[in-house]
């Protein structure tokens, strides 16, 4: 095939040390992949915007691109080579074209524009790394009387610590030099700064109750220190004062941030190198997940809402162990009889849980804790069950051992009389087993069902204990089901959730294809309250959602019953609203719901509530285009002209842009 010269010209801002990259569906830009897309060259800058272009010859006769924004760093691990850090790309459901009609050259087109629709997200971590560090529950402990109740503000610097600088004493007052790499950003969790920019020359005043991220993206977590500056806020001076006062300093090494998370406690030094306070900051490091992720399409913000909500089966056909009697399924929850039974019974998508085997195995669970069975040393007949974290057995001791679930511990304490065993036995079908794989899952599933996979996390409530002790190191943990999803779910609908916020941020950090929901406790009596205040309530968890760039938030639906008026200020941010709870099993909260305009519905014993055959919403769409495509044909055939055409595209159009 003869190939043509295309010109890609793009109109942006762009930031110091950015560059312009175009990819795109033929080899001559990468086939998806932004390390081997075509950069582009700066050809003129002005009051509106700088243009970047490039020409290359391709032989496709129709070329589908997207315009991206990276930085490239002189590669760790390879000599004269970069390494690509993408910024922002374009994430239209569907691409730009050209060679249309013969058309090679593209008009002056701007960034994220693609005709009427603006799409523009940020990037994920390709061979970089990312440390958060958090600030929150007043974290910074002066104790010099004369600043007693005062606030500060608190600035975030980083520090290469292979960096060869001539001075080897620099001078807290001024600092070290700030490079535009690695880059420091701050966001606040409140509704007009919870998404996060570049933080400012003296970095942000702490006040009471705020939640404060500084995050910071880098190559080598290992080399970079930081420096945290304390200067005194006086809002009397704030505006055309002078300076505000530098009060002291500390460094915050990479030896304090060994783990992957965690709450380090660093000494704050004045300005006569005498420690005058304390600093209280909770850290995390996401690393980059080894698999190549492409810029062909993205799912992490794309929702139809056109359709109606989206009713979601409570892990398959409903809870079965610890909801009330009359809301128990008859099937047991997590398994593939009962995902395959809300599939049945018109489930538009499942909601189930994932957690690690000993062996690195996702397979679906609820809760971290089961029950073993132990025959007593003196006396065989009698047994104890011994609780123990599903993490601390393998796959086939988890489908082998005699295991309960921790609910039925207390019920009888010397015996298994009455007890629900997870039963063994050979003639009980494969399908009602617990502990099925991801794998399996993925495979076993009808696929027009959607999945709202909820990844298990301990979580740290507020008096200072946690859900699981020791928990698997969280990168490693979301890299090993993020792959088992990524070569097995296929074309799948699936949605990421989970209540810990670090791990949807750092789903979203390690992916660009799924979408993640923010599940969120909030206000409640019926369990201890978590220490971290982002999950505290549903304004709460949508300044942290939008902060984390994920498709919305998943809350417990006694919040919504408090106030209405919650559902209204989440859609206003643009946001995707799921909800959970037994009040969801209530018809009449059901219909309340649908009504307030929910996204998605999650509730028990789906086979129960649509006893008449109820469709898949996926399944009708599917339907409906067929016959609309139908309606084309024929038309087409008799009279040239295709009315339906119209509908069919402004339908396709509806939901690839809502």
């Amino acid at each position: 095939m003869e190939s043509r010269e295309f010109t890609f010209t793009v109109k942006l801002d762009t930031a110091d040390g950015e560059t312009v990259g175009v990819v795109g569906n033929c080899p001559e830009l990468g086939n998806w992949y932004p390390k081997n897309a075509l950069c582009l060259k700066k050809i003129s800058e002005g009051m509106d915007g700088e243009v970047w272009s490039n020409s290359v010859f391709i032989t496709n006769d129709v070329v589908k691109y997207r315009y991206f924004v990276c930085v490239m760093l002189e590669s760790q691990s390879e000599r004269c080579h970069l390494d690509m850090i993408v910024r922002r790309w374009e994430t239209h459901f569907r691409p730009r074209i050209l060679g249309v009609n013969g058309q090679t050259t593209t008009m002056v087109e701007q960034f994220g524009l693609n005709g009427t629709l603006w799409k523009v997200e940020s990037g994920w971590l390709t061979v970089e790394s990312v440390i958060q560090l958090k600030f929150y529950n007043n974290p910074v402990q002066i104790w010099k009387p004369q600043y007693a109740n005062k606030l500060f503000y608190i600035k975030v610097t980083p520090v290469d610590l292979e960096k060869k600088d001539d001075d080897d004493d620099n001078s807290n007052e001024n600092g070290p030099v700030t490079a535009t790499w690695p880059l420091i950003e701050i966001a606040v969790m409140n509704e007009h700064e919870c998404e996060f920019r570049i933080q400012t020359q003296i970095g942000h005043v702490y006040l009471p109750d705020d939640f404060i991220v500084y995050k910071a993206q880098m190559l080598r977590p290992e080399t970079i220190a930081f420096m945290v500056d304390f200067y005194l806020y006086d809002p009397v001076t704030v505006a055309n004062g002078p300076p505000p006062k530098h009060v002291g300093f500390c460094y915050i090494l990479p030896s304090v941030l060994r783990n992957t998370f965690g709450t380090s406690f660093v000494p704050i030094t004045g300005r006569k190198q005498q420690p005058i306070g304390q600093l209280t900051v909770e850290y995390l490091v996401i690393r980059p997940m080894r698999y190549d992720c492409d810029m062909q399409i993205s799912y992490s913000k794309y929702w139809n809402r056109g359709r109606r909500p989206l009713e979601v089966g409570h892990r398959g056909a409903g809870n079965s162990y610890t909801s009330p009697p009359k809301h128990c399924a008859t099937v047991r929850e997590n398994t593939i009889a009962s995902l395959k039974l809300a599939a049945e019974h018109g489930a538009d998508y499942v909601e189930f849980d994932v957690q690690l085997s000993k062996d690195f195995v996702p397979v679906l669970y609820h809760d971290f804790h089961v029950c073993i069975s132990m025959k007593k040393k003196r006396n065989q007949k009698d047994h104890d069950l011994l609780e123990i974290p599903l993490k601390d057995l393998t796959l086939n001791q988890l489908q082998m051992l005699k295991v309960f679930h921790v609910s039925e511990k207390n019920h009888l304490n010397n015996s298994l009389n009455g007890l629900k065993e997870h039963p063994e036995e050979e003639e009980e079908p494969d399908d009602v087993a617990s502990f099925p794989t991801l794998e399996r899952t993925l495979i076993e599933i009808p696929m027009h069902v959607g999945f709202n996979i909820e990844i298990k996390w301990t979580m740290q409530r507020k008096d200072g204990t946690f859900e699981l002790e020791n928990p698997t190191e969280m990168n490693l943990y979301l890299d090993t089901v993020l792959k088992v999803l990524m070569q097995h779910a296929g074309s799948r609908r699936v949605i990421i959730s989970c209540f810990h916020p670090d791990i949807c941020n750092m789903v979203r950090l390690k992916q660009n294809r799924y979408p993640i929901l923010f599940l969120s406790q909030g206000q409640t009596d019926k369990w201890p309250p978590y220490l971290d205040t982002r999950t505290i309530s549903i304004p709460m968890a949508t300044y942290f959602a939008r902060s984390a760039g994920i498709l919305g938030i998943d809350v417990h639906t006694e919040e919504i019953l408090k106030d209405h008026g919650l559902v209204c200020m989440v859609k206003e941010c643009d946001l995707v609203m799921f909800c959970w709870g037994d009040d969801n099993n209530d018809p009449e909260v059901m219909t309340l719901l649908r009504t307030l305009g929910l996204d998605g519905i999650i509730f028990d014993r789906i086979d129960e509530h649509n006893q008449k055959t109820v469709e898949n919403i996926f399944l009708m769409e599917t339907k409906t285009r067929k016959t609309f495509m139908d309606g084309e044909d024929s038309n087409s055939s008799n009279s040239g002209s295709s009315p339906g055409s119209t509908i069919m595209s402004d339908m396709v159009e509806s939901r690839n842009t809502s």
